[in-house]
């Protein structure tokens, strides 16, 4: 499921800072898919994608790797401009940000099929756009390909379904994510007060009365 915001950034602003983070070469996990980390689990910026987390559907292949997501919450040094600005805008109007970061799809790769949490579990994505191309798309098994264009929107993603992202253009591109959840109702498909996913493993971070209003919400 993919949904675009009424909330804008600005993109000139986070092109000039990504021009900045280039001073040091970013973190790989592998040939197609890195970048840098503006939240971890230790304040690392390197670390919050050297250590993933992924659920691979199926009795045989699912497993969880790294740390929950929200275990991704301290700021790291590359925080401190305008990507670290976003995030502070992001958690005034409730989202709770966790392991922001920009990261880079490489011109001609193609992730795997894959999903970050069983689908019961609330799990959702922000993203946007900094420099992207034509042929550079996020696909979900719901949606099917969706175009984000670096227009400085912000997009709502169910990662907890089985999506990829893909660059078949011959530039780089660039996005701004982090893991969200809609505590003050900005979005139509991914308020947690209507959500009939899990947050149970959230309650200590969206605190007491959220999680109770939502646990009431389900059972009336």
């Amino acid at each position: 499921m993919h949904e675009k915001l009424n909330i804008k950034f600005n993109v000139p602003m986070m092109q000039a800072e990504l021009r900045t983070l280039h001073l040091w070469p970013p973190v790989m996990q592998n040939e197609a898919f890195g970048g840098y980390c503006m939240q971890s689990q230790d304040g690392d910026w390197r670390s919050g994608f050297e250590q993933a987390y992924s659920y691979r559907r199926g009795t045989d292949d699912g497993r969880e790797v790294g740390l929950a997501p929200h275990m991704y919450n301290k700021r790291t040094d590359l925080s401190s401009g305008y990507f670290g600005q976003m995030i502070a805008m992001l958690e005034s109007q409730g989202f709770h940000p966790r392991r922001s970061r920009v990261s880079v799809v490489m011109p001609g790769s193609e992730m795997k099929w894959h999903q970050d949490a069983p689908e019961d579990t609330y799990c959702v994505r922000l993203h946007v756009a900094i420099h992207t191309n034509d042929d550079a798309y996020y696909e979900t098994e719901s949606d099917g390909r969706v175009h984000i264009p670096a227009d400085g929107h912000a997009h709502l993603v169910d990662t907890s379904l089985m999506h990829r992202s893909v660059n078949g253009g011959t530039t780089p591109r660039w996005h701004f994510f982090c893991e969200v959840w809609d505590t003050q109702g900005h979005s139509q498909n991914f308020v947690v007060t209507q959500s009939r996913k899990s947050i149970k493993p959230y309650h200590d971070m969206i605190g007491h009365e959220i999680y109770e209003r939502v646990q009431r919400e389900k059972q009336g």
